[in-house]
């Protein structure tokens, strides 16, 4: 039997276990609310590059440069971003990004200044899975077309030329809105779905050349552009597939009479895996482009780009890339009897890449080319309907080749 003093010792002992019915609960600790540079984040990005053209004919176009690359090589060549993206709260965000470029001769600098704001946009987040933004925002097209200023990430000095162009015909954002969201499906299936409306600046170079080396540069504005893009994401996490397409009217620049609008279109699909050391991609894209100031009549002109790009990965450090990049076109007028169809643009190329770390990546690549110059030479009397004739003259390019070796960091 227990005496006294235990009881005692037994019962002060639980009373310690127990929490004091007098005393209050803690305070729960509150994290410091973020400062102004907790909330924001800098990014940036530069590919610089020696770039060379050699050509195998004895006619050349223009003053003997194709995408600003002369015979005699330029390092006037580079790709320059830098990001700032700012926090104001956990479902609101702000995003400003400029550029410079410099692509040697090409004729493009004429319109561009020397930092150009990229994207200035706000987004909301809309509960997990969706979102709203406003402002000039980067249009989702395809692969590469959102980080196509990361030299990092790309193989090649730019994604395929005329798949995703350059500005010219073409733009890399909209001002204006989007929305998109994320689904998940059964079995790990996701689809990510964005959909955009409102306009851009665009360059146009006057009729007479591929390049428009000879011709100056202009602006043109699109409008009322609607536009969507859907990918799917299968479950093997390393296969996704999908596609989109916008609609728009373009007033201004060459390719219209004064106060004339025109409408465009353009549709894609794209094809994006990995296979352990082994990528394959491939894109297909249609433009249809409706140019009436060309020629008495309208013209219909319709480009099919496609390319297929392949890499493995030789060691950690070392890949290899090839790409095949081809583009057809078709015109169609009253003027004409029939539809004038003809290889506009064909790319093989190789690169390799070293890479030194997640921030550094060394590019050696060349392009083998095959290209047209248009023209119209005159305009006759006697075509289809009384209307006019055109007579066009295609100039066939040979052969080129292009050599481009790049230094591409980012932080």
């Amino acid at each position: 039997m227990l005496d006294v003093s235990a009881w005692v010792l037994l019962l002060g002992m639980g009373s310690s276990l127990l929490p004091a019915a007098s005393e209050p609960a803690a305070a729960a600790v509150q994290p410091p609310e973020p400062s102004f540079l907790d909330r924001l984040q800098v990014h940036g990005f530069l590919t610089q590059a020696y770039a060379e053209s050699t050509f195998l004919t004895d006619e050349p176009v223009g003053t003997e440069q194709i995408l600003g690359i002369p015979e005699d090589g330029t390092t006037d060549y580079r790709n320059l971003a830098i990001q700032f993206r700012y926090e104001i709260s956990p479902k609101d965000i702000a995003v400003v990004q400029l550029s410079h470029r410099r692509l040697g001769k090409s004729p493009i600098h004429e319109v561009e200044d020397e930092v150009e704001l990229d994207w200035a946009f706000y987004e909301r987040r809309l509960g997990a899975s969706g979102y709203l933004k406003v402002g000039r925002i980067q249009i989702p097209l395809g692969i590469f077309n959102e980080i196509r200023d990361v030299g990092t990430l790309l193989p090649f000095f730019r994604p395929a030329y005329l798949f995703y162009r350059e500005g010219s015909f073409s733009s890399e954002t909209v001002d204006g809105l989007m929305l998109g969201r994320s689904f998940r499906a059964p079995n790990r299936w996701r689809f990510d779905l964005d959909g955009y409306y409102g306009g851009w600046d665009l360059v146009e170079f006057a009729p007479g050349g591929v390049t428009g080396v000879d011709n100056p540069a202009t602006i043109a504005r699109a409008e009322d552009a609607i536009g969507f893009h859907l990918w799917v994401h299968t479950p093997s996490e390393n296969i996704r597939f999908g596609g989109g397409g916008q609609r728009f009217n373009v007033r201004d620049g060459f390719l219209r009479r004064p106060g004339e609008k025109t409408t465009w279109s353009d549709w894609h699909l794209s094809f994006d895996s990995e296979f352990g050391d082994f990528v394959l991609r491939a894109e297909y894209r249609q433009y249809n482009l409706l140019a009436t100031s060309l020629a008495p009549t309208p013209i219909d002109i319709t480009l099919d780009s496609y390319y297929v790009q392949a890499g493995y990965q030789i060691t950690p450090k070392l890949s290899i890339w090839g790409q095949i990049e081809k583009t057809d076109a078709t015109r169609e007028s009253a003027s004409f009897f029939e539809p004038t169809q003809f290889r506009f643009w064909e790319d093989a190329a190789i690169a390799l890449n070293y890479r030194l770390n997640n921030h550094v990546l060394i590019k050696a690549e060349t392009h083998f080319l095959e290209l047209d110059q248009v023209n119209v030479v005159d305009v006759l009397p006697g075509g289809p309907g009384g209307g006019p004739l055109l007579v066009w003259q295609n100039t066939r390019l040979d052969g080129g080749r292009q050599t481009i070796v790049s230094l591409a960091v980012s932080f």
